[in-house]
């Protein structure tokens, strides 16, 4: 059996159990590297350990960037398994391949100002994609607000449930409608041709399903406001910052807010100020230096 091949039996007996979005994102990443190429013509049975390490230098060396490479390599490894079941192979050697070692953390490098220009933006701004920003502001993921559904906000209880189908982390996790997301979604309900509970939220109306690549819509609001460049999922990275920088709330309300499963993956989002490790080594160089009796502490000063 071919690789290719494994692959198209791993997407037949999974597709049930994948996420939509995983399935398609596994998909298009065998279209691209394994579908009708050297690596997708090899047989199972060739596999090994050094097979799999040249594919991935092979990656690299034509600059791919090493998360990128392993996300490919992930995707490569549970089609392995299943032909490690399968007894095509003996054993499946995905966990031996090397990667350079690489920093996943996103820094949200932009100032104080710049972070609450872009939240008053948001806010006030007056397009057709206003309520679908602010959403995201309360710490929701594209998907989660592109897919969310009527039937899925409760107005009485002041609430919303993102749905297991659609969570990052395959959880329904409930929220509470902030006054001012509650006033908007009511606005935009009455506003709507789509507001059946099995309607999406945001319906695009020229498709009549949901929204699915919103990137250009994004680059006009940020250029019409001035704000600098940004991904939409940036926002993610925004709200953490100011949250806990500014605004001096614990990682494990912003944990709680951004729907992670474990607040090591908060730790990754978050990037905090450069100066608080200066302010922490002052605080103990103040708790020994005797005030007015050190020349080179009022030099530095």
């Amino acid at each position: 059996m071919l690789l290719k091949e494994l692959f198209i039996m791993y997407f037949n007996m999974y597709s049930n159990t994948l996420k939509p979005s995983t399935y398609l994102s596994n998909y298009h990443t065998f279209l691209k590297h394994f579908n009708n190429t050297n690596m997708g013509n090899t047989e199972v049975k060739n596999i090994n350990f050094i097979t799999l390490q040249s594919f991935i230098n092979q990656l690299l060396e034509q600059g791919y960037k090493p998360k990128t490479a392993k996300n490919i390599l992930s995707i490569l490894s549970v089609t392995l398994e299943l032909g490690e079941r399968l007894g095509l192979i003996e054993r499946n050697y995905c966990n031996l391949v090397k990667l350079p070692r690489f920093d996943n953390k996103v820094y949200f490098r932009h100032s104080t100002q710049t972070q609450q220009d872009i939240i008053k933006a948001i806010i006030y701004n007056d397009n057709k994609y206003k309520d679908i920003f602010l959403f995201l502001l309360h710490g929701r993921r594209k998907n989660e607000v592109l897919s969310i559904k009527w039937e899925d906000i409760d107005f009485i209880n002041e609430s919303y449930i993102i749905r297991s189908e659609n969570c990052k982390i395959s959880k329904t996790m409930e929220y509470s409608l902030t006054p001012l997301l509650k006033y908007r979604l009511k606005e935009h309900y009455k506003n709507t041709l789509f507001n059946s509970p099995k309607d999406y939220v945001f319906t695009n109306p020229d498709t009549a399903n949901k929204y699915v690549d919103l990137r250009k819509s994004w680059n006009n609001f940020l250029n019409k406001n001035n704000l600098p460049k940004m991904r939409l999922h940036d926002i993610r990275h925004l709200i953490g910052t100011y949250a806990v920088n500014h605004l001096g709330l614990s990682m494990e309300s912003v944990m709680l807010t951004l729907g992670h499963a474990n607040i090591t993956t908060t730790h990754h989002y978050l990037t905090r100020n450069k100066n608080l490790s200066k302010m922490v080594i002052n605080s103990i160089l103040e708790s020994i230096i005797i005030p007015n009796n050190n020349d080179d502490l009022h030099k530095a000063e």
